[in-house]
């Protein structure tokens, strides 16, 4: 449990309640340093855009005939694997569904709009907000014994399609982790080129203070001041899992690259591909997940770090192969990506579903330290997405 916490899902298969694992298993970056050019040519492009012309031929080939659901954020990935979809399948029946949180603040409603109209394809706007997600809580949370904020409404998304008919659903998960679209992968270039001072163990073993161990600390230093600070990991009682000795057993490489990619390869599948496919199997439905293309992932992991952080070259071949509207192919670019992810504001602004998912302390008790209960005791006064995770946890407890 102490993994759910820290990352809000699981992590190499491990999950606390033995949900069934949906999605396939992939290659993992080999254990070396990549020698492949730090630039792309013209050639290298092209080679890219076939590889996405044949992902997608090969997923969909077998469903020309079938109702198609496509989840559609109005981001980079799904923009794209959307119109690359309808390029190739123009009469394919297909609905793009929007999940709307009805949160201005973070709206991403007229992106989507935009990408749907791009790839002449309609699209159904799907009320999310808390109010609506409420009679759902129950069933997302039990059905797919998944704990994520996200749950909730990717399940209503999929509820929606299978009520319309809908045979398979589309997710275009994949490109964030295969392209460096995370932070993450960002703060491995602004990383010091000191990696160690072995005369200040405290330093060199840091995970607890960021700063320092994001400068001076150790590469395993440095990975879990990321994943797992100090504060995620003292919450939970009796926790059989160390994420150091996992670190040092399933993640950690001869390149921080390479660790970086295999922890989030690995979140991709595990965490955010099960909350996905469950979700979808609840509701009788399939998903496919058109960049989980074998030949296309190995092109990707072999690419040179330093041409593919946050999504580059998809973004050239947006704007100057496909002619995508700059406003869609820009998105989160200037590290100025607006989605509902990562916010947990929507649910601490709504008092009835704070009270739906209100923390029973003496259940709470069994499973936290004296500090997570601290946190409990915050669940009114100053929430956090941190003590969220743990609500959901333990209403999940409830339920299963």
């Amino acid at each position: 449990m102490e993994l759910v916490l820290q990352i809000g899902g699981e992590m190499f298969g491990r999950t606390v309640f033995g949900a069934e694992n949906l999605v396939q298993e992939i290659e993992w970056p080999r254990d070396d340093a990549s020698e492949a050019p730090s630039s792309l040519s013209k050639s290298d492009y092209e080679e890219l855009s076939e590889l996405l012309f044949k992902l997608t031929r090969e997923t969909f080939k077998d469903y020309k005939d079938s109702k198609l659901g496509f989840a559609l954020s109005g981001g980079v990935d799904s923009s794209l694997a959307l119109y690359l979809l309808k390029r190739i399948f123009p009469d394919i029946d297909v609905t793009a569904y929007h999940s709307d949180w009805d949160y201005p603040l973070n709206s991403e409603l007229e992106y989507a709009k935009i990408a749907a109209d791009f790839a002449k394809a309609p699209l159904k706007v799907v009320d999310v907000s808390t109010p609506k997600q409420i009679p759902f809580i129950d069933d997302a949370l039990s059905k797919t014994k998944t704990i994520s904020y996200s749950t909730i409404p990717v399940y209503m998304t999929f509820n929606e399609m299978a009520k319309d008919g809908v045979d398979i659903a589309v997710n275009a998960l994949g490109l964030d982790e295969l392209f460096a679209g995370y932070t993450f992968h960002r703060k491995y270039y602004e990383r010091s080129r000191i990696h160690a001072v072995p005369d200040i163990k405290s330093i060199a073993k840091l995970r607890y203070g960021p700063p320092l161990a994001r400068r001076y600390g150790t590469d395993k230093a440095w990975f879990l001041s990321h994943v797992a600070p100090l504060h995620a990991t003292q919450f939970v009682k009796d926790s059989d899992i160390d994420i150091g000795e996992l670190y040092e057993k399933k993640i950690k490489t001869k390149t921080m690259w390479n660790s970086i990619h295999n922890f989030l390869l690995d979140a991709m599948l595990h965490n955010f591909g099960n909350l996905i496919s469950r979700s979808a199997k609840s509701c009788n439905l399939q998903v496919v997940y058109p960049f989980m293309h074998k030949e296309f992932m190995r092109k990707c992991l072999d690419l040179n770090p330093a041409v593919k952080v946050n999504k580059a070259p998809i973004r050239t071949l947006m704007r100057e192969y496909y002619g995508f509207p700059n406003v869609l192919a820009a998105r989160g670019e200037n590290l100025d990506k607006i989605g509902w992810g990562g916010t947990g504001d929507p649910y601490f602004r709504d008092k009835k579903y704070m009270e739906t998912i209100h923390p029973d302390k003496r259940i709470a008790q069994d499973w936290f330290t004296e500090e997570g209960m601290k946190s409990i005791e915050a669940f009114d006064i100053n929430p956090d997405v941190r003590i969220l995770k743990m609500a959901l946890f333990l209403k999940t407890l409830e339920l299963v």
